[in-house]
Protein backbone atom coordinates (compact mmCIF):
# COMPACT_ATOMS: atom_id res chain seq x y z
CA UNK A 1 0.00 0.00 0.00
CA UNK A 2 1.70 3.54 -0.80
CA UNK A 3 2.03 6.32 1.30
CA UNK A 4 -0.64 8.18 -0.70
CA UNK A 5 -3.34 5.80 -0.09
CA UNK A 6 -2.43 5.49 3.48
CA UNK A 7 -2.74 9.21 3.69
CA UNK A 8 -6.07 9.44 1.67
CA UNK A 9 -7.40 6.45 4.42
CA UNK A 10 -6.18 8.05 7.98
CA UNK A 11 -7.53 11.36 6.87
CA UNK A 12 -11.17 9.59 5.94
CA UNK A 13 -11.40 7.71 9.16
CA UNK A 14 -14.42 9.25 11.09
CA UNK A 15 -13.21 11.08 14.41
CA UNK A 16 -16.43 10.23 16.00
CA UNK A 17 -14.87 6.89 17.68
CA UNK A 18 -12.07 8.82 19.33
CA UNK A 19 -11.32 8.35 22.91
CA UNK A 20 -9.74 11.31 23.91
CA UNK A 21 -6.62 10.72 26.42
CA UNK A 22 -6.43 13.46 28.36
CA UNK A 23 -4.03 15.75 31.17
CA UNK A 24 -4.81 18.35 33.89
CA UNK A 25 -2.33 20.64 31.94
CA UNK A 26 -4.84 20.58 28.73
CA UNK A 27 -1.90 18.71 27.15
CA UNK A 28 -2.94 14.60 25.74
CA UNK A 29 -3.90 12.81 22.62
CA UNK A 30 -6.79 12.13 20.70
CA UNK A 31 -6.78 8.13 18.64
CA UNK A 32 -9.28 9.07 15.98
CA UNK A 33 -8.48 6.06 14.42
CA UNK A 34 -6.50 2.45 15.47
CA UNK A 35 -7.42 -1.29 15.40
CA UNK A 36 -9.09 -2.07 19.51
CA UNK A 37 -5.62 -4.27 19.72
CA UNK A 38 -3.67 -1.28 19.03
CA UNK A 39 -5.83 1.26 20.63
CA UNK A 40 -5.93 -0.70 23.88
CA UNK A 41 -1.90 -0.51 23.79
CA UNK A 42 -1.11 3.05 22.92
CA UNK A 43 -3.50 4.15 25.35
CA UNK A 44 -1.67 1.96 28.24
CA UNK A 45 1.44 3.85 27.14
CA UNK A 46 -0.29 7.29 26.99
CA UNK A 47 -1.53 6.97 30.38
CA UNK A 48 1.60 5.65 31.66
CA UNK A 49 3.33 9.53 30.27
CA UNK A 50 3.39 11.64 33.01
CA UNK A 51 4.48 14.88 30.51
CA UNK A 52 3.73 16.29 27.51
CA UNK A 53 3.95 19.53 25.27
CA UNK A 54 1.49 19.09 22.73
CA UNK A 55 -2.28 17.88 21.93
CA UNK A 56 -2.20 15.05 19.45
CA UNK A 57 -4.83 13.78 17.10
CA UNK A 58 -3.41 10.21 16.19
CA UNK A 59 -4.38 7.93 13.38
CA UNK A 60 -2.70 3.85 12.90
CA UNK A 61 -3.80 2.12 9.94
CA UNK A 62 -2.27 -1.66 9.55
CA UNK A 63 -0.28 -1.87 6.48
CA UNK A 64 2.23 -4.39 4.83
CA UNK A 65 5.32 -4.42 7.21
CA UNK A 66 3.52 -3.03 10.62
CA UNK A 67 1.44 0.04 11.59
CA UNK A 68 1.59 3.69 9.83
CA UNK A 69 0.94 6.12 12.29
CA UNK A 70 0.04 9.88 11.30
CA UNK A 71 -0.67 12.17 13.96
CA UNK A 72 -1.14 16.27 13.70
CA UNK A 73 -0.83 18.59 16.93
CA UNK A 74 -2.29 21.67 17.82
CA UNK A 75 -0.13 23.66 15.54
CA UNK A 76 -1.07 21.77 12.64
CA UNK A 77 2.58 20.07 12.37
CA UNK A 78 2.32 16.46 11.09
CA UNK A 79 4.40 13.53 12.22
CA UNK A 80 4.23 10.34 10.33
CA UNK A 81 6.32 7.02 10.47
CA UNK A 82 5.92 2.75 10.01
CA UNK A 83 6.58 0.49 13.15
CA UNK A 84 6.67 -2.92 13.10
CA UNK A 85 3.76 -3.14 16.16
CA UNK A 86 1.50 -2.19 18.35
CA UNK A 87 4.15 -1.71 21.72
CA UNK A 88 6.00 0.12 18.92
CA UNK A 89 3.39 3.00 18.40
CA UNK A 90 3.06 3.54 21.93
CA UNK A 91 6.66 3.78 22.61
CA UNK A 92 6.13 6.30 19.53
CA UNK A 93 3.56 8.74 20.36
CA UNK A 94 4.60 8.83 23.57
CA UNK A 95 7.83 10.74 22.14
CA UNK A 96 5.98 12.68 20.10
CA UNK A 97 4.17 14.01 23.07
CA UNK A 98 6.88 14.33 25.61
CA UNK A 99 9.26 16.82 26.83
CA UNK A 100 12.10 16.02 25.19
CA UNK A 101 14.45 18.76 26.32
CA UNK A 102 15.71 15.93 28.63
CA UNK A 103 18.20 13.38 27.15
CA UNK A 104 17.03 9.42 27.28
CA UNK A 105 19.07 7.05 28.26
CA UNK A 106 18.58 3.81 25.33
CA UNK A 107 17.66 0.55 26.33
CA UNK A 108 16.94 -2.59 23.92
CA UNK A 109 15.20 -2.33 21.34
CA UNK A 110 12.24 -5.29 20.30
CA UNK A 111 12.82 -7.59 17.50
CA UNK A 112 11.25 -6.36 14.82
CA UNK A 113 8.58 -8.12 12.32
CA UNK A 114 9.91 -9.34 9.41
CA UNK A 115 10.23 -6.95 6.31
CA UNK A 116 9.66 -3.88 9.04
CA UNK A 117 11.84 -0.98 8.75
CA UNK A 118 13.72 -1.27 12.18
CA UNK A 119 13.51 0.97 14.79
CA UNK A 120 15.29 1.94 17.85
CA UNK A 121 13.51 3.00 20.86
CA UNK A 122 14.97 5.17 24.00
CA UNK A 123 13.57 5.54 27.05
CA UNK A 124 13.38 8.60 29.52
CA UNK A 125 12.30 9.05 32.94
CA UNK A 126 8.77 8.79 33.13
CA UNK A 127 8.51 6.35 30.47
CA UNK A 128 9.04 9.17 28.02
CA UNK A 129 10.50 7.29 25.08
CA UNK A 130 11.42 7.96 21.22
CA UNK A 131 11.48 5.48 18.25
CA UNK A 132 13.30 6.61 14.98
CA UNK A 133 14.25 4.40 12.13
CA UNK A 134 17.71 3.58 12.29
CA UNK A 135 18.58 4.65 8.78
CA UNK A 136 17.32 8.01 9.59
CA UNK A 137 19.08 8.48 13.11
CA UNK A 138 21.89 11.74 12.45
CA UNK A 139 24.99 10.71 11.63
CA UNK A 140 27.40 12.30 14.02
CA UNK A 141 30.67 13.78 12.37
CA UNK A 142 33.99 12.97 13.48
CA UNK A 143 36.26 15.34 14.63
CA UNK A 144 38.22 16.62 11.58
CA UNK A 145 41.82 16.79 13.41
CA UNK A 146 45.03 17.21 11.42
CA UNK A 147 46.93 13.90 10.75
CA UNK A 148 50.69 13.73 11.15
CA UNK A 149 52.26 13.32 7.58
CA UNK A 150 55.43 11.96 6.37
CA UNK A 151 57.36 12.49 3.63
CA UNK A 152 60.38 11.08 1.78
CA UNK A 153 61.82 11.97 -1.76
CA UNK A 154 65.46 12.66 -3.63
CA UNK A 155 67.45 16.33 -3.32
CA UNK A 156 68.97 17.31 -6.45
CA UNK A 157 71.45 19.83 -8.02
CA UNK A 158 74.00 19.55 -10.44
CA UNK A 159 76.25 17.46 -9.19
CA UNK A 160 74.33 17.52 -5.89
CA UNK A 161 72.56 13.96 -4.82
CA UNK A 162 71.24 13.79 -1.35
CA UNK A 163 67.56 12.63 0.32
CA UNK A 164 64.63 14.53 2.80
CA UNK A 165 62.55 13.03 5.06
CA UNK A 166 59.99 15.14 7.07
CA UNK A 167 57.49 14.50 9.63
CA UNK A 168 54.28 17.04 9.98
CA UNK A 169 54.15 16.14 13.90
CA UNK A 170 52.17 19.00 15.39
CA UNK A 171 49.00 20.43 13.90
CA UNK A 172 47.00 23.14 14.50
CA UNK A 173 44.26 24.22 11.38
CA UNK A 174 46.68 24.56 8.79
CA UNK A 175 49.62 24.74 10.29
CA UNK A 176 52.08 22.36 11.71
CA UNK A 177 55.14 21.89 13.18
CA UNK A 178 57.44 19.41 12.00
CA UNK A 179 61.24 17.71 12.23
CA UNK A 180 63.30 17.16 8.98
CA UNK A 181 66.58 15.07 8.17
CA UNK A 182 68.38 15.28 5.04
CA UNK A 183 71.52 14.24 3.60
CA UNK A 184 73.20 15.73 0.77
CA UNK A 185 76.71 14.48 -0.81
CA UNK A 186 78.83 16.45 -3.21
CA UNK A 187 81.36 14.48 -5.44
CA UNK A 188 83.43 17.52 -8.22
CA UNK A 189 86.67 16.95 -10.29
CA UNK A 190 87.58 20.53 -11.33
CA UNK A 191 90.26 21.48 -13.75
CA UNK A 192 91.30 24.86 -13.22
CA UNK A 193 92.07 27.03 -16.70
CA UNK A 194 95.58 27.25 -15.80
CA UNK A 195 96.03 23.12 -15.41
CA UNK A 196 95.24 23.29 -12.16
CA UNK A 197 93.03 20.22 -11.02
CA UNK A 198 91.01 19.50 -7.73
CA UNK A 199 88.80 16.71 -6.50
CA UNK A 200 85.97 17.79 -3.93
CA UNK A 201 83.90 15.44 -1.97
CA UNK A 202 81.96 16.04 1.12
CA UNK A 203 78.70 15.37 2.73
CA UNK A 204 76.34 17.32 5.07
CA UNK A 205 73.62 15.83 7.57
CA UNK A 206 71.33 18.45 8.25
CA UNK A 207 68.52 17.73 11.18
CA UNK A 208 66.19 20.67 11.68
CA UNK A 209 63.07 21.72 13.27
CA UNK A 210 59.92 23.65 10.84
CA UNK A 211 57.25 25.31 10.54
CA UNK A 212 54.86 24.60 7.20
CA UNK A 213 51.38 26.21 6.42
CA UNK A 214 49.19 24.01 4.23
CA UNK A 215 46.92 25.79 1.33
CA UNK A 216 44.63 23.49 0.07
CA UNK A 217 42.69 23.76 -3.63
CA UNK A 218 40.98 20.42 -3.75
CA UNK A 219 43.43 17.96 -4.11
CA UNK A 220 46.13 20.17 -4.86
CA UNK A 221 48.16 21.63 -1.80
CA UNK A 222 51.00 24.29 -1.31
CA UNK A 223 53.40 24.14 1.10
CA UNK A 224 55.36 27.30 2.03
CA UNK A 225 57.98 25.87 4.83
CA UNK A 226 60.87 27.86 6.88
CA UNK A 227 63.12 25.84 9.44
CA UNK A 228 66.40 25.93 11.46
CA UNK A 229 68.56 23.13 12.35
CA UNK A 230 72.32 22.32 12.73
CA UNK A 231 74.08 20.99 9.59
CA UNK A 232 77.12 18.39 10.09
CA UNK A 233 79.81 18.77 7.65
CA UNK A 234 82.42 16.68 6.43
CA UNK A 235 84.51 17.59 3.63
CA UNK A 236 87.65 17.77 1.74
CA UNK A 237 89.49 19.04 -1.18
CA UNK A 238 92.82 17.76 -2.56
CA UNK A 239 95.01 18.69 -5.79
CA UNK A 240 97.54 20.59 -7.36
CA UNK A 241 98.17 24.26 -7.67
CA UNK A 242 101.33 26.57 -9.72
CA UNK A 243 103.05 28.34 -7.32
CA UNK A 244 105.93 29.76 -8.78
CA UNK A 245 106.15 27.66 -11.76
CA UNK A 246 106.11 24.31 -9.88
CA UNK A 247 103.36 22.39 -8.87
CA UNK A 248 102.51 22.00 -5.25
CA UNK A 249 100.09 19.64 -3.82
CA UNK A 250 97.43 21.08 -1.68
CA UNK A 251 94.85 20.13 0.67
CA UNK A 252 91.81 20.66 3.09
CA UNK A 253 89.63 18.91 5.41
CA UNK A 254 87.12 20.24 7.63
CA UNK A 255 84.60 18.32 9.99
CA UNK A 256 81.98 20.38 11.99
CA UNK A 257 78.74 21.64 12.86
CA UNK A 258 77.38 24.57 12.10
CA UNK A 259 73.75 26.40 11.90
CA UNK A 260 71.26 25.94 9.00
CA UNK A 261 68.49 28.13 8.37
CA UNK A 262 66.11 27.14 5.40
CA UNK A 263 62.85 27.76 3.55
CA UNK A 264 61.27 25.53 0.95
CA UNK A 265 58.08 26.20 -1.37
CA UNK A 266 56.53 23.19 -2.66
CA UNK A 267 53.07 22.59 -4.83
CA UNK A 268 51.43 18.71 -4.42
CA UNK A 269 48.67 16.65 -4.74
CA UNK A 270 46.87 14.08 -2.91
CA UNK A 271 46.77 10.58 -4.38
CA UNK A 272 43.30 9.24 -2.50
CA UNK A 273 42.41 9.66 0.88
CA UNK A 274 45.69 9.65 2.36
CA UNK A 275 48.80 9.88 -0.39
CA UNK A 276 50.23 12.93 -1.54
CA UNK A 277 53.31 14.05 -4.01
CA UNK A 278 54.85 17.40 -4.52
CA UNK A 279 57.88 19.08 -5.54
CA UNK A 280 59.52 22.28 -5.19
CA UNK A 281 62.78 23.95 -4.67
CA UNK A 282 64.57 24.05 -1.25
CA UNK A 283 66.76 27.01 -0.34
CA UNK A 284 69.00 27.08 2.69
CA UNK A 285 71.78 28.92 4.28
CA UNK A 286 74.65 27.26 6.17
CA UNK A 287 76.77 29.62 8.58
CA UNK A 288 80.37 28.51 7.29
CA UNK A 289 82.82 27.63 10.73
CA UNK A 290 86.47 27.96 11.24
CA UNK A 291 87.03 26.54 7.20
CA UNK A 292 86.73 28.08 4.05
CA UNK A 293 86.47 25.22 2.09
CA UNK A 294 83.50 25.45 -1.03
CA UNK A 295 80.56 23.19 0.10
CA UNK A 296 77.17 22.10 -0.81
CA UNK A 297 75.73 24.41 -2.83
CA UNK A 298 72.53 26.96 -1.36
CA UNK A 299 69.66 25.45 -3.24
CA UNK A 300 67.88 22.10 -4.37
CA UNK A 301 64.95 20.83 -6.01
CA UNK A 302 63.35 18.10 -4.40
CA UNK A 303 60.38 15.83 -4.37
CA UNK A 304 58.57 14.11 -2.26
CA UNK A 305 56.16 11.15 -1.64
CA UNK A 306 54.22 11.71 1.79
CA UNK A 307 51.54 9.66 3.76
CA UNK A 308 49.11 10.54 6.36
CA UNK A 309 49.94 8.41 9.49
Amino acid sequence: MNKALLFTLVLASAPAVAQPITRPDACGATIAYAPDDVRTVVEQWLRQESSCNVTLEIRIVPTDGGLYLFARDEHGRVRERLVPDAQAAGVLVTSWMADDSKLPAPVVAPVATPGAPAYAPTYAPGLRAQAEPIDSAPVIAKPSHPKRMLGFGPLLQDRIVGWRAELDALSAGAWSLGAAVSHMELVADVIGPSGSWHFMEGTDTTFSAYVVRRMSWGRWQLRPLVGLGVTYVSASEMGYVTGGGAWEPQMNYVEEVVVTKEVSLSLGRSIGDNWQIDGGLRFFRTDRGAADLERIADGSFFTALRYRL
